[in-house]
């Protein structure tokens, strides 16, 4: 998480024009539009179905996308968690 958001935090700091020469470097390989960056972000728990309008039925990757839709989120095992930990401490 920590790598993560320290790359958000460069991406922040660049001008357009290096950030656009970096990403037409990268190509579809440029991180947002690429589908492990996707995936990372529906593991975290932004999902939105329509990214996957963006993405045709064939691209490698797209039946990741689409199974990871359904399933659970590390936002969704923390209030699991809590609901439990919570559970616990009303029981004492």
């Amino acid at each position: 998480m920590k790598t993560l958001v320290a790359q958000v935090d460069i991406l922040e700091t660049m001008t357009h024009r290096p950030f656009r020469v970096s990403v037409n470097r990268l190509e579809t390989a440029s991180g947002f539009q690429s589908i492990q960056f996707r995936e990372l972000e529906f593991l975290l728990g932004y999902k939105r179905g329509s990214t996957l309008a963006h993405v045709k039925p064939d691209f490698p990757g797209y039946d990741r996308l689409q199974r990871r839709l359904g399933e659970s989120t590390v936002i969704d095992h923390f209030y699991d968690f809590l609901a439990t930990a919570a559970l616990r401490f009303h029981r004492r």
